[in-house]
């Protein structure tokens, strides 16, 4: 008991007391299930879907999402890790910002550029970006949604108007659970292809043609006077 008590005294978790330490592992502000070993589940969420046109200028553009399940515990996901795929054309010429949001609220955000994204060597090399600094609640047996969106640059080539694929990586998201430990998902990569166009502004077409109804040329005859007004309708 004596030994209860110290613990609590010094920030441990008991009771229902959310945050703090259990067993001397740190859990996350907002955890209502201390102690409790949790499960993540991450998959493609079906929304957005494939199929999409991201446009020249678009700002938190919808790109793919991210599912997330929490069994036995609260979890808090503290890291999404984003592959951008092997052509740096992605970040330096079509897409300039990275968004993880929840509806339109931005869970957080990160600038593309050499500092940010990590050319991870390979066969061939890979360019990743991963997102942290934040911490996202997912209650036990509860299911929420992430989006990766982008802001894309405001005059993007012709030759970069087409379809880029984005990644998650296995284990590209990282959650922490009531008893203070990492969870990781997905257990295998998923992705989503979306096609990068020029601006509606340029893309924009205009097209007129004659109405069916429109009368017959012809030759009408009409006289000036105030009595019969031959030129009505004419």
């Amino acid at each position: 008991r004596a030994a209860v008590n110290a613990m609590a005294s010094t920030g441990g978790t008991t009771g229902g007391t959310t945050g703090g330490t259990t067993g001397g592992t740190t859990v996350p502000s907002g955890i209502t299930t201390p102690g409790v070993e949790g499960i993540i589940t991450v998959d493609l969420n079906p929304t957005p879907g494939s199929g999409q046109t991201l446009r020249e200028n678009d700002q938190m553009a919808q790109f793919i999402g991210v599912r997330v399940r929490a069994q036995n515990s609260d979890v808090v996901v503290q890291r999404v890790k984003v592959d951008l795929g092997t052509n740096s054309n992605i970040y330096t010429k079509v897409f300039r910002k990275i968004y993880l949001m929840d509806g339109s609220t931005v869970v957080a955000s990160q600038d593309l550029n050499t500092s940010t994204v990590t050319r991870e060597t390979g066969s061939p090399d890979r360019f990743t970006v991963t997102l942290t600094g934040f911490q996202y609640l997912v209650p036990k047996d509860s299911t929420k949604a992430l989006t990766v969106a982008f802001d894309l640059y405001s005059s993007i080539s012709s030759t970069y108007q087409t379809a880029w694929t984005v990644i998650i990586p296995a284990d590209g998201v990282r959650a922490t659970d009531g008893a203070g430990l990492d969870q990781y998902g997905p257990s295998s990569q998923f992705s989503l292809a979306q096609t990068v166009s020029g601006s509606l502004v340029d893309a924009a077409q205009l097209q007129l043609s004659t109405d069916s109804n429109t009368p017959k040329a012809g030759e009408i005859v009409a006289s000036d006077g105030t009595a019969n007004n031959e030129k009505d309708k004419v």
